[in-house]
């Protein structure tokens, strides 16, 4: 296993997961030929996807539905040999092993009131180093985080968006991200306007652990 294509997709629930924009995930794998993909605010059922024939017929289906209906999801290519998958009870965590690496698929709750904070809070300090007790020392973490650990990655209020605990747990599996590594900057992946200025953050990113590296992909 020298190189996977690994990539992140928020499926936004309030949209809903129909067969168009099942045919969008098909359309957007086949292109960029991608290995790992992981979903997030999306419900899996028995007939997703039973339509599209080039992701039934290559990949595995990785699914941890919330008890609202929707969760993660990550679809692996089928040649690929996966193990050790373990989740949380709420939807927004997964892993699994391959080949010595273990990887990852996160979706913390968003919001900024108290509550949502500190869901998210017990995720990275409790939920999340518990399901990693047994990982590998190598692979990657990807999902959308719904917070930020450095300040350069919102244009709003970016102190408010940033969370401690995730902050820790970077620290203590001494975790990579992705964009730092390559050096890439400003690389946003979320915009909003209010009052007619327009905003943006990196709630989207994956972490690199142990001897895993990043490269850019066309």
């Amino acid at each position: 296993m020298s190189c996977l294509r690994i990539a992140t997709i928020n499926c936004h629930k309030q949209s809903g997961f129909g067969d168009a924009k099942q045919k969008q995930i098909q359309s957007f794998v086949g292109k960029h030929n991608i290995d790992i993909l992981h979903l997030q605010e999306v419900s899996f059922s028995d007939d997703t996807f039973e339509d599209c024939t080039f992701l039934c017929s290559r990949y595995d289906f990785l699914t941890n539905n919330s008890v609202t209906g929707y969760g993660t999801a990550t679809l692996i290519r089928n040649s690929i040999e996966w193990d050790n998958h373990h989740k949380d009870t709420e939807g927004r965590v997964q892993f699994f092993d391959i080949n010595g690496f273990t990887f990852g698929n996160i979706y913390p709750q968003s919001g900024l009131d108290n509550t949502a904070r500190r869901n998210r809070e017990t995720l990275f300090s409790v939920t999340i180093p518990t399901l990693l007790i047994n990982s590998k020392v190598n692979g990657a973490i990807s999902g959308d985080w719904n917070c930020i650990a450095r300040v350069c990655d919102a244009t709003n209020n970016p102190a408010q968006k940033v969370s401690p605990s995730m902050k820790n747990l970077i620290r203590t599996f001494n975790w990579t991200d992705t964009c730092v590594q390559l050096n890439i900057k400003n690389q946003f992946t979320r915009f909003y306007s209010t009052n007619d200025i327009t905003h943006a953050s990196r709630l989207d990113r994956t972490y690199t652990v142990g001897t895993v590296s990043s490269t850019c992909c066309n």
